[in-house]
């Protein structure tokens, strides 16, 4: 009886490994820059980025399905340097069907999702 607890624990905890890995893997190899945007003064640059096997769905509905409601991450660098200034994560609210880009230089800002932007100045990510 001991033996297949530590068995089935055993099994369980390489599922998970693996699935992480995959994950990891995914990650790293896997990502898709679907929209790039450079600002009106051409010194940044926004980058909104997919991951596919991030948004696995078990189920969906007519029209759910496809790149348009996978979660987006939104990467603002500096043009000359690529210097990476905000990255944000896969948040929920953020999905690739409302995301466009707006500069509004004026404020520092730039819109990436429906009420969704990064401040320039300081790399900060506001939902």
């Amino acid at each position: 009886m001991k033996r297949k607890r530590r068995l089935v624990f055993g099994l369980f905890v390489f599922l998970l490994l693996t699935i992480r890995g995959c994950i990891f893997y995914q990650e790293k190899t896997g990502v898709l820059d679907l929209k790039t945007s450079t600002s009106p003064d051409g010194k940044y640059e926004l980058i909104i980025r997919i991951i596919p096997l991030l948004d696995i769905r078990l189920f969906t509905m007519p029209g759910d399905g496809g790149y348009d409601f996978a979660p987006i991450r939104a990467v603002l660098k500096e043009k000359a340097t690529e210097k990476i200034i905000a990255k944000t994560h896969y948040h929920p609210d953020a999905i690739y069907c409302v995301a466009d880009i707006h500069w509004y230089m004026e404020e520092d800002r730039v819109y990436f999702g429906f009420n969704q932007y990064i401040q320039i100045s300081t790399g900060k990510v506001f939902y």
